[in-house]
């Protein structure tokens, strides 16, 4: 079974030098997955609350905050941020689908302060931040858009190499309510350490698993933090 997309044509090679048999060559990297509707909620250990309030940083079209009804029920109120106009407007238009009241959408990404953040697009990777020039984006702390009478249940960030910036941003919250956290650690290969060492010295309590949810190798690595 061949299930890498980075190696595949390597692979082969290497299994028809050995001359392995065609027809037991399973190639799982030619299959188009649909996205796993469950890779930040489904796990066991992600437990949910009547009257959750979910934070969705990097939130693209909201499918992610829709899916979160299938597993709580209840979805009080949900603090969606997009920093891509294109991306913004169809959370808009899938808000409205929706119909729910409690879906508020702000023209931000997520980081640690709130500035306006330049960076070179490299395609489908994670871009590359610098001083001046490129696309421009603003961002912001999800600290100031939450409102603090609101007990936020859990965060899902998948914010394009931002994450780490974002957890920063969010460490009021974070600290007064050690509330569910998924994160993506894949898009910068420092993550894998620097984000759990981060959320563990801020809550040490918390409980830290890593699930993978993809083919790829390189795609889809989520870190869970919940308290015991």
């Amino acid at each position: 079974m061949i299930s890498t997309t980075q190696c595949f044509h390597e692979t082969m090679h290497i299994l028809k030098d050995r001359r392995y048999p065609d027809n037991l060559i399973f190639n799982m990297s030619g299959i188009v997955e649909e996205d796993d509707p469950g890779q930040y909620f489904a796990p066991p250990f992600m437990k949910y609350e009547e009257d959750g309030v979910f934070t969705d940083a990097g939130c693209y079209g909201l499918e992610t905050s829709i899916q979160l009804l299938k597993y709580c029920k209840c979805v009080k109120k949900v603090y969606a941020f997009e920093p891509d106009l294109q991306n913004y407007q169809e959370c808009r238009e899938n808000a409205e689908k929706w119909n729910h009241k409690g879906v508020e959408i702000f023209y931000f990404g997520t980081w640690s302060e709130r500035k306006n953040l330049h960076f070179k697009a490299k395609g489908n990777d994670s871009p590359t931040f610098q001083e001046e020039g490129g696309l421009t984006i603003s961002v912001a702390t999800i600290d100031e858009f939450v409102n603090p009478d609101d007990w936020v249940t859990m965060i899902r960030m998948d914010a394009e190499g931002s994450e780490l910036e974002s957890l920063k941003g969010t460490r009021r919250i974070i600290l007064r309510n050690k509330l569910k956290l998924a994160v993506c650690i894949y898009h910068k290969p420092e993550d894998m350490t620097e984000i759990p060492l981060y959320i563990k010295e801020l809550v040490p309590e918390y409980q830290l698993y890593i699930q993978h949810h993809s083919t790829c190798l390189m795609c889809e690595l989520v870190l869970y933090a919940v308290m015991p």
